[in-house]
């Protein structure tokens, strides 16, 4: 019965993280038709009295995993670019906004925050600064705006990954060779 329960909330997990693509649908999809089998199977040996309830039960939670299956896919995924919060207009091409000043937004004039401009990027939890230039693997680090220490980093473990993965790239790029195995001879 423990599985009836791990299973929706993994497939879930999984379907949010593919949401709004083909192979998310496909999942939400395989997913929930994946529980049909145990329902026949359960009826068939449980036999017509017990097997016919607990079949139904099955078949309402198929149908919940797929309503929520089919709910989560279609969640927008966030902007990988600065936009403005109010009209989604692409900041992207714009000069960056430095730490604690805020902007106005070329196409509908409302004050930007960097913060909700840039929604990814870590910032400290006392006085918004963002804070771009420091590392997230040192210890020890405070805030440059208000001296705050690290525990009151927002995004702080993102970050992290953002940086995990860029050290990654770089390192492949360093193996490849220029001429990408190529030779001029």
């Amino acid at each position: 019965m423990i599985i009836a329960a791990i299973y929706p909330v993994f497939l879930w997990f999984v379907v949010f993280k593919l949401r709004r693509t083909w192979p998310g649908l496909a999942l939400a999809i395989a997913g929930t038709l994946a529980v049909w089998p145990v329902a026949q199977f359960s009826q068939m040996v449980a036999g017509s009295v017990t097997g016919g309830v607990i079949a139904k039960l099955v078949y309402g939670e198929m149908a919940l995993i797929a309503c929520v299956s089919l709910w989560l896919v279609t969640m927008k995924r966030p902007p990988a670019h600065p936009v403005c919060p109010y009209c989604r207009y692409d900041l992207s091409g714009l000069p960056a906004m430095k730490d604690g000043e805020s902007g106005l937004c070329p196409e509908c004039g409302q004050e930007l925050n960097p913060r909700a401009v840039h929604p990814g990027e870590p910032y400290c939890l006392c006085c918004g600064t963002l804070l771009r230039g420091l590392n997230p693997d040192a210890t020890g680090q405070t805030c440059p705006g208000c001296g705050a220490d690290e525990s009151e980093f927002g995004n702080w473990t993102r970050a992290k990954a953002v940086l995990a993965r860029a050290q990654a790239e770089r390192a492949r790029a360093k193996r490849l060779p220029d001429d990408h195995g190529r030779s001029d001879r």
